[in-house]
């Protein structure tokens, strides 16, 4: 794992020795803010359903775009920094660990949202909440 961080800061060649020093990460900023700003700024704008339904869409296909920019660049990486015969092994587990906490997350939602959970706003409230925190958790990752 050492040697291939240490070989993601060396330069290809003499022509790719400019562009192995460029930073990619704004996209992952981009992705972020819209994904936040994108569903209260939709409920904001409510009151006036065409605007508000535009704007949502708007943000909803930056997301998208951002997302698809981030991808490239998330899976150059992923190949540069690890090893062809451990990548298999690692998306496995991650894919089971999303696995197990997704049905997790959807046992806590039907908890919430169930005839005996609690009211209607605070149901909903303790799910957004536990989504932010979620994704502020992912960004300080």
């Amino acid at each position: 794992m050492a040697i291939a961080l240490a070989d993601l800061r060396k330069p290809r060649n003499e022509q790719t020795s400019e562009k192995a020093s460029v930073d990619h990460g704004w996209p992952v900023v981009v992705v972020r803010v819209v994904f936040c700003t994108r569903l209260p700024l939709g409920f904001a704008l409510a009151a006036y359903p065409p605007r508000g339904s535009a704007l949502f869409f708007l943000l909803h296909g930056l997301f998208y775009i951002n997302l698809a920019l981030d991808s490239v660049v998330w899976w150059d990486v992923f190949g540069k920094a690890i090893p062809a015969p451990q990548r298999g092994q690692l998306l496995g587990l991650s894919t089971a660990l999303r696995g197990i906490l997704s049905v997790g997350a959807g046992y806590l939602i039907a908890r919430l949202l169930a005839e005996n959970g609690p009211s209607f706003p605070f149901n909903y409230a303790v799910i957004f909440a536990l989504s932010g925190f979620s994704l502020l958790f992912s960004m300080t990752l």
